[in-house]
């Protein structure tokens, strides 16, 4: 029997529980949209659950299913050694990158997102958190470009 079977898949992330936005990361999984530009980002914060069987059995059927959403661009895990300060005990971080938030919300919408968002739910025990926010980023190399160039300005 498919671990997903008796899951509904007819809407986007639907299975998750947005009523309940202030439960800590530490006691749940927490998922973050954000911006890169144009590019859209799903964060995905996985607290302690990722430590249980029901969470390691489950994952690779979700990455199964997020891997095959729509207009995906790339993904990426990190695995978090240590909090350094904060009350969040997180183990794993997840992205998937999409190129602009249709996409993403057609990504989520379609049957691989909804199979995805209904299995990273039950392996969470749906304490989910969604929420969106713009993500801008830069390289070392142009930052010290900008600094050296402002700090030619400040001294003259």
């Amino acid at each position: 029997m498919s671990r997903v079977e008796g899951l509904s898949k007819t809407a986007p992330f639907d299975h998750f529980n947005t009523t309940n936005l202030t439960t800590p990361v530490s006691r749940c999984l927490a998922v973050i949209i954000t911006a890169e530009e144009n590019m859209q980002k799903l964060i995905i914060l996985i607290g302690p659950v990722a430590d249980t069987l029901e969470f390691s059995e489950g994952w690779p059927e979700f990455l199964h299913y997020a891997e095959v959403m729509p207009k995906l661009v790339r993904e990426a895990t990190i695995r978090v050694h240590a909090t350094l300060y904060g009350d969040q005990e997180l183990s794993m971080i997840h992205e998937l990158f999409f190129v602009n938030q249709e996409d993403l919300q057609s990504a989520l919408a379609s049957d691989p997102g909804g199979l995805a968002g209904a299995i990273l739910q039950k392996i969470t025990g749906g304490q989910v958190t969604l929420l969106t926010a713009e993500h801008k980023e830069d390289d070392a190399v142009n930052l010290r470009k900008y600094r050296e160039a402002n700090s030619d300005v400040e001294t003259q």
